[in-house]
Order: C-alpha cells, then structure tokens, then sequence
C-alpha cells in the first residue's frame, strides 16, 4: 500500500494533467493566435485564460508589419530668378539681333507720343522684321512676347527708330517725338451739326373758278368769246394754256342779229327776245 507521501503525488500529478492545463499546452505548442482564441472559447477565465489572452497579443505584435519610416518630402525647388534686363540693342547693330528662345513669357505694351506715325515690328529667330502693329499718335497696343524676343519701332518708311526688348512681366514703353517730347493726341473731331430740315414748298394757291361764260386761261378768267384772241400774235389757246405757235380759229357760224339781241339779254342760242315775252322760243 502506497503511504501518505505516494498519496499526495498522485493528487498532483491528476491536478497537473487536468483537461484545461492540457487545452492551454496544446494551443501553446501550436503556436497560433488562433489556437489561443480556440482556448479561450471553451475556458474563457482563469489563470490559463489570461496566458492565453498575453500569448495572443504578442503574436498579433509579431504579425503587425513594421511601421516604414517617414519619409521627408523633396525639397520644392527654387524659383529662378528672372534674367536683369540689360540695356536695349541699338539700331546700329540691327542685322545681328534676333530672337533666341521661347522660354519666358512675358508682355510689352507700345504708347505712341511721339507725333507721328509707328511701326511695332518683331525681330524673329533670322532677325527679319516682322510688322505686328501701326501707331498713329496717341494710340497704344500691348503684345504677347518672350524675354528673349527684340521688338523694332520703325517710322512710316520702315527705317528703324529704337529697339526694345522685354522685360518680366510686363514692360511699358512710350514712343517719344525725336526731340525727347510727348505729344498729347489730337482732340476728337467736334461732333456734326444735324442737317436742318428741308421748308416746306409754298402751297400753291388755288385756282380761281370762273363763271359759266368765262374759261380759265393762265390763272385768269377770261370770257369764252375772247379766249381764242386772248394769247396774242403767235400763240394758241390749249386747254387753259396760251403756247406758242398760231392755228387758224375755226370759221363761226355767224348768227342772226335777233339771236345775238337775245344773247345778250341772257336767253338761250335759238330763242329770241322782246320786252313783251322775254325770252322765248322762235315762232
């Protein structure tokens, strides 16, 4: 028989080999956070379950890939200063200035002052001039250009005046008279006075209207019996007209004495007239 000693061994080793103790040695010889995880499932507290829980962690420390190092951003780069103008070439040295380049944009505005007619001409990369713009006097243009780019004033002939070139941003250039003047712009024309309308024709004043024994002729009445000898030598009676030219009058019918009595005493051709009847018809 086993003595007390041998008794209490045995109760250790069953302690030690309880199915709990064997979960948590089994899932700690597989090594996974999932092993642990599948321990706890079924042994959620005690001892063994927060060894389980500290194992978990370190592996998921483990597995967490490394935090890359930051990385400085490049440095922005410099901005380049642009080129000091220099001073503008001289006509002189016309035939060697030409473009050189159409790297750096910039603009150059031409104010005319001098008085007279302008020429705004490019020098392209030959050196040939090329005409862009024409000045009268007070008149300005401004132009799309680069640094690198002359620009050549040239009077009415084409002769060169003065060159310029660019600077950055925008350059502003006024045209002086030859003596080193401005010349300020004509003023504008006054406006033009508004035609007055046309007076009204005269009216035309009315013809007068003649009895029924009188015709008009030249705006005059005049009696039928003396029309035909109203116009004169040379002249005829048209319609109420005297024109040139004599027609021979037609002969008349000369009537009876009575019948001339009777017309003047108003009857009517045909009738007669006495102070008894009147006026009557011939019996």
């Amino acid at each position: 028989m086993l003595g007390d000693g041998a008794g209490a061994e045995a109760e250790t080793a069953e302690a030690s080999a309880s199915p709990e103790k064997e979960a948590f040695d089994s899932a700690k010889e597989l090594g996974t956070a999932a092993g642990f995880e599948a321990f706890l499932a079924n042994y959620p507290s005690g001892f063994y379950a927060d060894l389980a829980r500290a194992y978990i962690d370190k592996l998921e420390a483990a597995e967490a890939p490394p935090t890359p190092a930051q990385t400085p951003p490049p440095p922005s780069p410099q901005p380049v200063a642009a080129p000091s103008p220099g001073p503008d070439p001289s006509c002189k040295d016309l035939f060697n200035v030409k473009s050189k380049g159409s790297d750096a944009p910039a603009k150059i505005t031409f104010i005319n002052k001098s008085g007279m007619y302008r020429s705004i001409l490019w020098l392209d990369f030959s050196g040939q001039p090329k005409d862009y713009a024409g000045l009268n006097n007070g008149e300005e243009v401004t132009l799309d250009t680069f640094l690198t780019h002359p620009w050549m004033v040239a009077d009415g002939p084409g002769d060169c005046i003065e060159i310029f070139m660019p600077h950055a941003g925008t350059r502003v250039v006024t045209l002086k008279a030859p003596d080193g003047s401005e010349k300020a712009a004509a003023p504008p024309p006054p406006p033009a006075k508004k035609a007055s309308p046309p007076a009204p024709a005269p009216k035309k004043a009315a013809a007068p209207k003649c009895r029924s024994r009188s015709v008009l002729v030249d705006g005059k009445c005049i009696l039928k019996r003396n029309a035909a000898t109203y116009c004169g030598p040379g002249y005829r009676l048209e319609g109420n007209k005297c024109v040139q030219g004599y027609v021979k009058p037609k002969p008349q019918r000369q009537l009876p004495t009575w019948q001339l009595e009777a017309i003047k005493k108003g009857c009517k051709p045909g009738q007669g007239w006495n102070a008894q009847e009147g006026c009557h018809e011939d019996d």
